[in-house]
Protein backbone atom coordinates (compact mmCIF):
# COMPACT_ATOMS: atom_id res chain seq x y z
CA UNK A 1 0.00 0.00 0.00
CA UNK A 2 1.04 3.50 -0.88
CA UNK A 3 1.10 5.70 2.51
CA UNK A 4 -1.48 7.60 0.81
CA UNK A 5 -3.89 5.03 0.58
CA UNK A 6 -2.55 3.74 4.53
CA UNK A 7 -3.83 7.55 5.47
CA UNK A 8 -6.83 7.05 3.55
CA UNK A 9 -7.82 3.94 5.22
CA UNK A 10 -6.39 5.16 8.60
CA UNK A 11 -8.81 7.91 8.29
CA UNK A 12 -11.83 6.00 7.24
CA UNK A 13 -11.55 3.63 10.20
CA UNK A 14 -11.13 6.36 12.47
CA UNK A 15 -14.29 7.82 11.31
CA UNK A 16 -16.11 4.47 11.55
CA UNK A 17 -14.74 4.28 15.27
CA UNK A 18 -15.90 8.15 16.18
CA UNK A 19 -19.41 7.53 14.43
CA UNK A 20 -19.83 4.41 17.17
CA UNK A 21 -18.69 6.65 20.02
CA UNK A 22 -21.29 9.20 18.82
CA UNK A 23 -24.46 6.89 18.61
CA UNK A 24 -23.34 5.30 22.13
CA UNK A 25 -23.32 9.07 23.65
CA UNK A 26 -26.16 10.12 21.99
CA UNK A 27 -28.29 7.27 23.41
CA UNK A 28 -26.59 7.93 26.92
CA UNK A 29 -27.62 11.51 27.19
CA UNK A 30 -31.53 10.84 25.46
CA UNK A 31 -32.68 11.23 29.10
CA UNK A 32 -36.37 12.11 27.07
CA UNK A 33 -36.68 9.23 25.50
CA UNK A 34 -36.89 6.73 28.44
CA UNK A 35 -37.67 3.18 27.07
CA UNK A 36 -34.54 2.18 24.29
CA UNK A 37 -35.97 -0.03 21.06
CA UNK A 38 -33.74 -2.06 19.45
CA UNK A 39 -33.62 -3.69 16.14
CA UNK A 40 -33.32 -7.06 16.19
CA UNK A 41 -31.85 -9.30 12.84
CA UNK A 42 -35.38 -10.98 12.39
CA UNK A 43 -36.66 -7.75 11.68
CA UNK A 44 -38.47 -7.42 15.23
CA UNK A 45 -37.95 -5.38 18.14
CA UNK A 46 -36.56 -5.38 21.61
CA UNK A 47 -37.99 -2.64 23.77
CA UNK A 48 -36.05 -1.85 27.24
CA UNK A 49 -37.51 -0.09 29.95
CA UNK A 50 -37.49 1.38 33.06
CA UNK A 51 -34.44 -0.54 35.18
CA UNK A 52 -33.68 -2.34 31.85
CA UNK A 53 -32.60 0.51 29.72
CA UNK A 54 -31.04 1.90 32.77
CA UNK A 55 -28.80 -0.98 33.14
CA UNK A 56 -28.44 -1.09 29.29
CA UNK A 57 -27.24 2.93 29.05
CA UNK A 58 -24.69 1.91 32.52
CA UNK A 59 -23.28 -0.85 29.71
CA UNK A 60 -23.34 1.84 27.27
CA UNK A 61 -21.18 4.72 29.90
CA UNK A 62 -18.59 1.51 30.40
CA UNK A 63 -18.02 0.73 26.53
CA UNK A 64 -17.18 4.27 25.91
CA UNK A 65 -15.08 4.70 28.65
CA UNK A 66 -13.28 1.85 27.21
CA UNK A 67 -13.20 2.44 23.64
CA UNK A 68 -13.45 6.43 23.74
CA UNK A 69 -10.07 7.09 22.14
CA UNK A 70 -8.82 5.24 18.99
CA UNK A 71 -6.95 2.16 19.66
CA UNK A 72 -4.74 3.28 17.04
CA UNK A 73 -1.87 5.76 15.75
CA UNK A 74 -0.72 6.57 12.92
CA UNK A 75 2.91 8.48 12.85
CA UNK A 76 4.45 9.80 10.33
CA UNK A 77 7.83 7.25 10.02
CA UNK A 78 5.78 4.96 9.64
CA UNK A 79 4.31 5.72 6.50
Amino acid sequence: MESEEIKEVFFQMEQWHQNRIDVITRIINDKQQADIKLDIKNGGQLILTGSEAAAYRLGLETARGLFCHFPLKLEAKEI
